[in-house]
């Protein structure tokens, strides 16, 4: 259970006859009939993945500090990203209708994927980063530093109020 499995928490439903299906892209796009063991090692290559884009991405803000080679990154990131669903979908057999998934079931889904640790990790995080950003905001005051600010208070809030939905029930263990 980790931050990167709730990227990928909702992708894979089960049909009406309880069949493991892929949506990569949710209610608007195919969606494919995966084998269970495919199914595995495609969440393994992408929590490998997102993590390997975060530090290029992160490794492309902090040293090359281009905005043009920051969106080579990223773009980069989808194409690999893409292909990868494309490769993978390719030869699967599709389903008529992608299963639909309720907004609870779906949160529900994303916070046991991420654990009650990370949740409680992300929102103790968020609050040190505003309260960093709130500080640096007192003695050199700029909008920047006040969008930080909000914006990791915000954060906060929000992991605070999921951890406390969830702080009690086995699936967020």
């Amino acid at each position: 259970m980790s931050y990167l499995d709730a990227f990928t928490a909702n992708t894979f439903r089960t049909d009406a006859q309880g069949r493991l299906v892929f949506a990569p892209y949710g209610k608007r796009g195919k969606a494919y009939l995966v084998p269970e063991a495919s199914a595995r090692a495609l969440n393994r290559f992408l929590r490998g993945y997102f993590a390997l884009m975060m530090v290029a991405l992160g490794a492309a803000v902090l040293l090359a500090r281009h905005p043009a080679v920051i969106a080579l990154v990223a773009a980069a990131w989808l194409a690999g990203y893409f292909a990868k669903l494309a490769h993978f979908t390719r030869g699967l057999p599709t389903v008529p209708e992608v299963p639909d998934l309720e907004r609870e079931e779906a949160i529900r889904r994303v916070a046991r994927a991420m654990g009650q640790r990370t949740i409680a990790a992300i929102c103790a995080g968020s609050a040190l980063l505003a309260f960093l950003c709130g500080s640096l905001a007192v003695k050199a005051p700029g909008i920047a530093l006040y969008f930080l600010t909000a914006y990791f208070a915000f954060v906060a809030l929000l992991y605070a109020v999921r951890w406390w939905q969830f702080r009690d029930r086995k699936e967020a263990a």
